[in-house]
């Protein structure tokens, strides 16, 4: 066989595993059976594989091979009409007074400079974006029984203690009070409550633990609304790829990880289900906040941000990945509000407190109603 015929054989071929991967990982947004569950995986991927589409495809384009051409420009059609960058608002709204200035930031202990230096740059930080409403995860607090000292990290306390944010703890008299994802504001919260989510398959001395969901009621200009606070389920604290003694050539090896991670996509949809069930009970306009664990092309995020704004998405300036800091590539940290907020302006700040960047939004209650909320 001619080399240039084998060559065009396994060109053709390329594409195609290049188009199944990307179908596979595109229908992951809409639901899967459960032993499909790794297109999750490939959904994560997908930003990637739309990059290899392009370059596939300018490579097509000269060689004149249409087919596999037509297959990568719709590749990238798909990947632009899922992510729709024509729906994103021009930034000419002018900061106001009115505006409510907010942030979600998983910002843990264990990532990032020392403590002392943590604390002085957290401190600066918040200072100079001064957010309204900040929902940390990976920063907990604890409030004792009695007294007003709360027991944080230092470089959470700074803010509590120099900079005047208010716990939302404060809003109820349950003491003790503590929680992993710690909610505090500049706003009059008027109600607060933890509730644990854990999965009845997550059991043993290896399980990750329960999710915690911070469910803060708050006001705003003379109306109420509701902050959820969530760190959906992780992937586990063990990673293939920090393993002392790899074995990347045993199948045990990989199935232990493939368990663990399926795992994880089951019990992180099964929160979202009690998640969705509580918001449907609330009374007041609903914010959801915080680290999803999953990027806008997963299940997780399309039943999440139904009926609601995905405040970068919608008014969103800059490269706006959070993870990883040192290259962030991903964006699994959300602020979504219903048609109840007008959303002025989102950016992800570069700051080095955490494996995490956060994410900012600036928005004001809306006088009419959004019509052109997240699909």
């Amino acid at each position: 066989m001619p080399v240039r015929r084998i060559v065009t054989h396994v060109w053709a071929a390329v594409c195609t595993v290049v188009s199944i991967l990307f179908l596979l990982g595109y229908l992951a947004y809409y639901g899967y059976p459960g032993r499909l569950w790794w297109v999750e995986l490939l959904a994560v991927a997908l930003p990637g594989i739309a990059v290899v589409a392009l370059v596939c495809l300018i490579v097509s384009v000269p060689a004149r091979r249409w087919r596999e051409a037509s297959a990568m420009a719709v590749v990238l059609f798909l990947m632009l009409l899922r992510h729709a960058p024509w729906d994103r608002r021009p930034n000419d709204h002018l900061p106001a007074d009115g505006d409510l200035v907010m942030m979600t930031f998983n910002v843990p202990r264990w990532w990032g400079l020392e403590m002392d230096a943590k604390t002085s740059e957290m401190q600066q930080f918040i200072g100079e974006v001064s957010p309204d409403l900040l929902a940390l995860q990976e920063a907990g607090i604890v409030l004792p029984e009695a007294g007003d000292r709360v027991a944080a990290a230092p470089y959470v306390a700074v803010l509590i203690d120099s900079l005047g944010y208010r716990p939302d703890g404060w809003a109820t008299a349950r003491r003790p009070f503590s929680t992993p994802q710690a909610v505090l504001g500049h706003v009059p919260f008027t109600d607060s409550e933890q509730v644990e989510l854990r999965h009845p398959e997550d059991e043993g001395d290896d399980a990750v633990g329960a999710t915690v969901v911070s469910r803060v009621r708050f006001t705003w200009q003379g109306r109420e609304a509701v902050l959820y606070n969530i760190h959906l389920r992780t992937y586990g604290r063990d990673k293939p790829w920090k393993e002392i003694e790899p074995e990347p050539f045993s199948a045990d090896f990989w199935l232990r990880y493939l368990r663990q991670y399926r795992l994880a996509y089951r019990v992180r949809n099964w929160e979202v289900t009690r998640i969705l069930e509580m918001i449907e009970a609330e009374d007041v306009p609903v914010i959801i906040a915080g680290d999803l664990n999953s990027t806008p092309n997963n299940l997780v995020y399309r039943r999440l941000a139904d009926g609601r704004q995905d405040v970068f998405r919608r008014a969103g300036r800059g490269w706006g990945m959070t993870y990883h800091n040192r290259l962030p590539v991903v964006r699994i940290d959300f602020i979504l509000v219903g048609p109840e907020w007008d959303v002025v302006d989102a950016y992800v700040p570069r700051v080095w407190l955490s494996d995490h960047r956060p994410v900012v939004a600036r928005m004001r209650w809306n006088d009419g109603s959004l019509s052109d909320t997240e699909p």
